[in-house]
């Protein structure tokens, strides 16, 4: 039983050291960054005849999420200003309707 609880206890501190302290950095350059940088999505051949992809709107940084509002309008997140970005009637607003201050994503 002791055993037990040195090995969880170890492992607990482990997974905090790596969260804590290893840079992720790198991972995003070469993994994230490219796929955001890409200029068309690719449809899987499978699917080619029943999807139609069509550019909705110009002038956001990194888009997260979002939620239609009714009909006509949708909120967009943007995540490394913390913008939430109102779109309507397919025109994105110049400014935004809200933003989160205070945000960090060094350790994401």
């Amino acid at each position: 039983m002791k055993r037990h609880i040195i090995c969880i206890f170890s492992l607990i501190v482990i997974t905090i050291i790596v969260i804590k302290y290893i840079d992720y950095s790198h991972f995003i350059e070469s993994y994230i960054n490219p796929l955001q940088n890409k200029k068309q999505i690719e449809i899987s051949p499978n699917y080619k005849d029943r999807i139609k992809v069509d550019l909705y709107v110009k002038g956001l940084s990194f888009p997260t999420s979002m939620i239609f509002v009714d009909n006509n309008s949708l909120l967009v997140t943007e995540k490394n200003q913390g913008n939430v970005r109102l779109i309507s009637k397919g025109i994105l607003q110049k400014d935004p309707i809200f933003t989160i201050n205070n945000i960090s994503n060094e350790k994401e």
